[in-house]
């Protein structure tokens, strides 16, 4: 009986057991089944297929009617016609800087075709990868971060991560970039390809500063043809007009600029039925409101005033004739799109709209509309309540047109609250980014008086709002007014948040790069290693910020005639600065730059030469040619060795001495 019993509670733990099992497999079944679900909605492509087999309209190539008909039979793609002076020149360049970094970023005017030559330049590179082409906006992070996708595919997989249009993939740029250093740690042979408009580039990269940073030097690609790539083009695609670019030429946009450059040759309003005088102004007219940068549609009731502006003259319009151009305007080509598109607003009123990537090309290539065109997309926003609308043309005049509509957007601004402040501040930063502090001061200043009105002049957010604009006078030489503002931060901050705070600490070192510019160095000397302390009881003494004041420090000392006590500061800065970045960053080189000029100021020049080469190679992975960044550490390599030159690409050449040949 016992035997049985014992049996009995054997057979049913076994069978609890097995039970548990069965539920554990259950789980992770199901566990398993959701990762993949979350996987293929986050990616375009899963199980991540070799690029060679990935379908090229799914990572985003244009398709087209025409294109097809010109696919040989068993191919994907109708053929491509190399891009640059001469063949393959641009496509060879991408593809140097893709194998060189690792990381290429291809920038594209409108209708250039930038998503086929991202795609030849990847399938270019021999090495057979696997291909991760997220979805945007959240599918970066989400496949990247949040469910690791590289640590599924088991080494020694090569993969080509794939960001078409990168300017749609939201998340802070500190975190993109560091999924991006991960990934490459787990994968040392990982290629990056992204794509972006040029007329995106700008606004993305001020948004956007560490991650364009880490792309480095673009590839920039042109719509219209050169005569090389026209001559080949033609041989390729006999009978197809690629005068408005070869990529234009399978899509609607060639056809459309063609018919609005056309315009309407014969017109029962004109005498004699001839050329129409309304056709090209109107479209024209559209386009230029569509370039302002409002989302609103333009009212068919403006057409008359802004049309008789741009002809130079009062006209009176006929409602008729109006309408009959319109009509024309809206009426759909071949391949399916219009120049127009009519339509009604809220309020009943008939209103027009030009086609999108016209408006682009329109952008990119020519001067911006005439100034009663501003200010009309301007009160159209403004006197429908469009908060939105004003600052997306206050930001597009900010960046593209006359700084005074842009002054007139801001104006309008009332609130932090409502949407047009979050454009002013994409403006500030947007000529922060593009070190134009002339640029940048108006907008600043109009958000340090909406910042006082909101939360009251001794707020710790008007402390902020002092600090960026003091950044600004700094940049334009103005060190005093500057120090004004940091001194009135400063004192804001210690009030509100002690005087050992972080915050207190990065103000300390603003105010000190203030009294340096102003000839104090002792003074500055102070506030930085007081901000020093502060940063390494906060952070410890290994943090990035703690190398940042370091750095400053060495200044200071360098300033103060102390070239050996700068050389220690800066010697420590790189140490912290090469473990948390990494040998190749930016950051590194600034610091070889300080480096070698306190070794050249100890009568060093080999040890400065060393380092302001060393900074070069890092520089030249991330600015073109010519960048100011190149320019100064050039400019101190030839002080200290004339017999030397920089070319692109970091790469250093003695001068040859007389009597000796360069290579050609």
């Amino acid at each position: 009986m016992g035997v049985a019993s014992e049996l009995d509670k054997w057979q049913t733990k076994r069978r609890e057991q097995r039970e548990a099992e069965q539920q554990e497999r259950e789980a992770e079944a199901a566990a398993e089944a959701e990762w993949q679900r979350r996987a293929q909605n986050c990616l375009r492509l899963w199980p991540a297929p070799p690029l060679a087999d990935a379908d090229p309209y799914i990572l985003g190539v244009a398709q087209s009617d025409l294109a097809q008909r010109h696919t040989p039979a068993g191919e994907a793609l109708a053929p491509y016609v190399p891009r640059g002076l001469k063949s393959g020149d641009i496509d060879s360049l991408a593809l140097k800087r893709l194998k060189a970094q690792g990381l290429l970023l291809i920038i594209g005017a409108p209708a250039s075709g930038a998503t086929r030559t991202a795609y030849e330049v990847a399938r270019a590179d021999s090495t057979r990868r696997l291909v991760l082409a997220p979805e945007p906006p959240q599918g970066l992070t989400t496949a990247l971060d949040e469910l690791d996708v590289v640590s599924r595919l088991a080494p020694p997989i090569r993969l080509l991560l794939w960001l078409d249009r990168v300017d749609r993939f939201t998340g802070p740029g500190a975190t993109v970039v560091a999924m991006l250093r991960r990934c490459r740690r787990e994968s040392p042979a990982l290629r990056v390809v992204a794509t972006i408009s040029s007329t995106r580039y700008a606004v993305w990269a001020s948004e956007n500063p560490e991650v364009a940073a880490e792309f480095g030097a673009p590839v920039t690609l042109e719509r219209l043809p050169t005569l090389d790539e026209l001559e080949r083009a033609e041989a390729v695609y006999p009978g197809v007009d690629v005068s408005e670019g070869i990529a234009a030429a399978f899509t609607a946009a060639a056809a459309l600029r063609i018919r609005k450059n056309a315009g309407v040759a014969t017109c029962p309003f004109e005498p004699g039925g001839g050329d129409c005088t309304l056709a090209r102004p109107v479209v024209e007219v559209t386009i230029d409101w569509g370039r302002t940068g409002t989302p609103r549609p333009l009212p068919i009731d403006y057409l008359p005033e802004l049309v008789g502006q741009r002809l130079g003259r009062p006209q009176q319009i006929d409602r008729a004739h109006l309408t009959h151009v319109i009509e024309w305007a809206a009426t759909p080509i071949p391949q399916g799109a219009s120049l127009l598109r009519r339509g009604g607003d809220d309020r009943g009123d008939q209103v027009v709209t030009a086609h999108t990537e016209i408006i682009e090309i329109q952008r990119s290539e020519t001067n911006g509309p005439a100034e009663p065109m501003w200010m009309a997309a301007l009160q159209d926003a403004e006197g429908a309540g469009d908060s939105e609308a004003v600052g997306c043309i206050g930001f597009r005049a900010h960046t593209e047109g006359p700084p005074d509509i842009a002054a007139q957007a801001w104006a309008r601004v009332t609130s932090l609250d409502e949407p047009a402040a979050q454009w002013l501040e994409r403006a500030a930063a947007f000529s922060r980014q593009r070190h134009e502090p002339s640029a940048e001061r108006p907008p600043r200043e109009r958000l340090l008086a909406l910042t006082e009105l909101t939360y009251g002049p001794e707020s710790a957010e008007t402390a902020v709002a002092l600090i960026n604009l003091g950044n600004a006078w700094r940049g334009l030489g103005r060190a005093a007014k500057a120090r004004e503002l940091f001194e009135r931060a400063l004192d804001i901050e210690e009030r509100a948040f002690g005087p050992d705070h972080p915050e207190v600490a990065s103000t300390l070192t603003n105010l000190g790069n203030a009294w340096n510019e102003l000839g104090r160095a002792a003074k500055a000397r102070e506030l930085f290693e007081r901000a020093l302390g502060i940063q390494e009881r906060a952070f410890g003494p290994d943090h990035p910020e703690v190398a940042s004041t370091l750095g400053n420090l060495g200044n200071a000392w360098r300033e103060l005639g102390q070239a050996a006590k700068a050389r220690e500061f800066f010697e420590r800065a790189l140490d912290i600065e090469e473990r948390a970045f990494g040998p190749d960053h930016p950051e590194v080189a600034r610091t070889f730059v300080n480096l070698g000029i306190a070794w050249s100021e100890l009568g060093e020049a080999a040890q400065a030469r060393e380092l302001y080469e060393q900074a070069l190679h890092i520089l030249h992975a991330y600015f073109p040619t010519g960048h100011p960044n190149i320019d100064i550490v050039t400019r101190n390599l030839r002080v200290v060795a004339p017999d030397v030159i920089a070319l692109d690409g970091g790469q250093v050449i003695h001068r040859p001495q007389s009597g000796q040949e360069t290579n050609p």
